[in-house]
């Protein structure tokens, strides 16, 4: 069974951590942890980081329990609350992830990328971005310096 972690100390920037399989019940934690942002009622932005191949596999009946959780609400709160969603993966992953997605099937700004500095420079080119955040700041050293490697 793979890692699964998210980490919202940096509110309104969220993110999710997947490394290997990530099992049922651990995308169901997931989907937990999104209506507990979700009740919050302010905008968020929402980094769901891949950390290997592995963790972009979904298990047995996640497909079925996030169609159910978009349907009984989760897709109306993405729309209104989330303001970007970027999913980071490997670098050897990108070609099997469609890169309109996020805003193919959510209706909201992301994309998918291979590292927290493409990541921020494509936020740094929103308008509606607010660059003089201070958790803004905190959450961009402290990505971009655990994440280096990446």
């Amino acid at each position: 069974m793979g890692h699964f972690l998210y980490d919202e100390t940096h509110w309104p920037f969220c993110v999710t951590t997947a490394e290997g399989a990530i099992s049922l019940e651990q995308h169901l934690e997931m989907l937990a942890a999104w209506d507990r942002w979700f009740d919050k009622q302010e905008p968020f932005i929402v980094f769901r980081h891949h950390l290997d191949k592995a963790a972009l596999e979904q298990a047995d009946g996640a497909a079925k329990a996030t169609k159910a959780w978009l349907q009984a609400g989760a897709r109306d709160q993405i729309k209104t609350q989330v303001r970007a969603m970027c999913i980071l993966v490997p670098p050897d992953a990108m070609a099997t992830v469609p890169k309109s997605s996020v805003e193919k099937v959510f209706g909201i700004p992301g994309g998918v990328f291979h590292d927290f500095a493409q990541v921020f420079d494509w936020l740094d080119h929103r308008a509606w971005f607010n660059c003089s955040s201070v958790n803004q700041d905190r959450f961009r050293q402290t990505y971009l310096r655990q994440h280096r490697s990446d």
